[in-house]
């Protein structure tokens, strides 16, 4: 028996936004573009439960997307495991703590990066049509999508990172002693 499911519940959010991604957002076509409900996860995991949540839930919901993909394997697995940890570690630094306040327009701005960083790193592993018009209606389709479903995501992620430690707004460092705690003989 599992004693602590935290991430086989992190696995069902995953797979039900990439079955929702493929079966429902692709079809929902604007601009030649649709939302990335992918990109979310990372964004919206990094906010509730910080930097290394989000960069794990970036490289597995990465992988579980490129599967589905004709880009490189392991493409959006590198760039959302960056932009799970970057909008974690931004979230709790002195500069990014009223992020957490807004969490609902942080995920939005997170996940319009995070878009920016893939279409960065693709053009840089020479995938054709990187930057082109249509990566504008890719920013406004992952934007919008991001302000509708990121209030979901932010209840799945609670339920399925409850045991562990939120964000605290401070460095995870014991609170008190050496952070190496060294015994001296």
């Amino acid at each position: 028996m599992i004693e602590d499911p935290t991430w086989l519940k992190a696995a069902v959010v995953i797979a039900l936004s990439l079955l929702f991604q493929e079966t429902v957002l692709t079809q929902v076509v604007i601009l030649g573009a649709h939302p990335d409900l992918m990109i979310v996860l990372p964004v919206t995991a990094g906010i509730v439960a910080g930097a290394e949540v989000g960069s794990v839930v970036g490289f597995f919901a990465g992988a579980a997307a490129d599967l589905l993909l004709s880009t490189p394997f392991g493409l959006s697995a590198f760039v959302f495991a960056l932009v799970g940890y970057g909008i974690g570690a931004f979230v709790n630094s002195p500069l990014g703590h009223d992020l957490y306040n807004a969490r609902l327009s942080g995920s939005g701005l997170g996940s319009v990066v995070g878009t920016l960083v893939f279409a960065v790193v693709a053009s840089i592993i020479g995938q054709p049509g990187s930057f082109s018009v249509h990566l504008l209606a890719t920013f406004f389709n992952v934007g919008i999508g991001a302000l509708v479903f990121a209030p979901v995501l932010f209840v799945g992620w609670r339920w399925a990172l409850s045991s562990i430690r939120t964000l605290g707004f401070g460095p995870r460092m014991p609170t008190s002693g050496s952070a190496l705690n060294r015994s001296s003989s």
